[in-house]
């Protein structure tokens, strides 16, 4: 079958129209380069007063309060500096609450210190208790047998 004489000839016109296209875009291109823009426009300013933040030096160097959660090779969860396991979710929620003596979660810098041989399923528990519980710094160190987070005592102690 032979191709109408229609279709022939609306692709011809579109064929003959993007060579001219292409030119006229590089006639605009090269008008617009070689341009130099207009000499007697004056650009706009606009002042803007940013308040001054008045630093001091005890401010600047105050860290965020740092909470140290240890967890040993039998899986038991305390907060380092306190005794006493916290054995259940409900025990920890409450040594939270104290340790945080009304400050905001978000505010505290959460360190889980964890031995390498605990099991993995306890840091990642933990990891997203503390989530649900509003604190979002935390940072999980794992100790090796190279340096054991609670060194056994000897046989002689």
């Amino acid at each position: 079958m032979k191709p109408s004489r229609r279709g022939r000839r609306g692709s011809m016109g579109l064929k003959g129209l993007t060579p001219l296209l292409d030119t006229l875009f590089l006639l605009l291109f090269t008008l617009l380069a070689t341009s130099e823009p207009r000499a007697h426009e004056q650009l706009e300013t606009v002042k803007v007063l940013l308040p001054e933040v008045a630093q001091s030096s005890e401010a600047s160097q105050q860290e965020a309060p740092r909470l140290t959660l240890e967890i040993d090779q039998q899986a038991r969860i305390r907060i380092a500096g306190q005794g006493g396991v916290l054995n259940s979710w409900e025990a920890l929620n409450t040594a939270l609450q104290v340790w945080l003596q009304g400050r905001s979660p978000d505010s505290i810098s959460v360190e889980i210190l964890g031995d390498r041989q605990a099991p993995h399923g306890v840091a990642v528990q933990l990891l997203q208790h503390l989530r649900l519980q509003g604190f979002l710094a935390i940072e999980l160190v794992a100790h090796g047998e190279d340096r054991p987070l609670f060194p056994q005592p000897e046989a002689g102690q």
